[in-house]
């Protein structure tokens, strides 16, 4: 893009077709740590990646890339997600739907089961409802020692919920 910008600001610019490169073609099967050399050799920041009938699979940058070795890389042009675990005062948290169990435990240290046929905060709370709420439901649920209330349903969805441990003493209750 930068090479198109400035051509187009120069006195004299060349034609397109002389600013054009080859594409960095992949296939889908290598290896993230064999890409990332060869993409840092060829100082390519994007490569197309393609299946194996020779079609676009896709398109995979430098980012992504190292996204996938190290974890999530923010920078100024990422929207900033919110937590799925956000603790609001002592024995109460608001947690996403989407919070898989296991990060659950370890924030509220209980243990609540992974080896059910649900993985997500949002699950268990299906789980336990015997009817599916709609927008705007509140329901609440009590297992495995927390009480549930549901704070907000979008699309028969959980999107979050206010989350606290029942055994907790003289912990007030949360509103049903």
């Amino acid at each position: 893009t930068r090479e198109f910008l400035l051509n187009a600001q120069s006195a004299s610019p060349l034609p397109l077709g002389k600013l054009l490169r080859t594409p960095y073609l992949v296939h889908e099967t290598i290896h993230a740590d064999v890409l990332l050399r060869e993409m840092q050799l060829k100082k390519a920041h994007m490569a197309i990646v393609l299946d194996e009938y020779g079609g676009t699979s896709g398109l995979i940058t430098m980012e992504d890339l190292l996204e996938e070795i190290v974890g999530d890389i923010y920078d100024e042009f990422d929207e900033q997600e919110e937590q799925d675990i956000m603790p609001l005062e002592e024995n109460l948290w608001r947690i996403q739907g989407g919070a898989p169990l296991d990060e659950i435990n370890e924030a509220l240290h209980v243990s609540l089961p992974e080896d059910e046929e649900f993985d997500t905060l949002g699950g268990l709370i299906y789980s336990r409802l015997t009817t599916i709420p709609e927008d705007g439901a509140t329901p609440c649920v009590d297992a495995f020692g927390l009480h549930i209330q549901v704070e907000k349903v979008e699309d028969r969805r959980v999107v979050s919920a206010l989350v606290r441990k029942t055994e907790a003493e003289s912990a007030p209750a949360l509103p049903c």
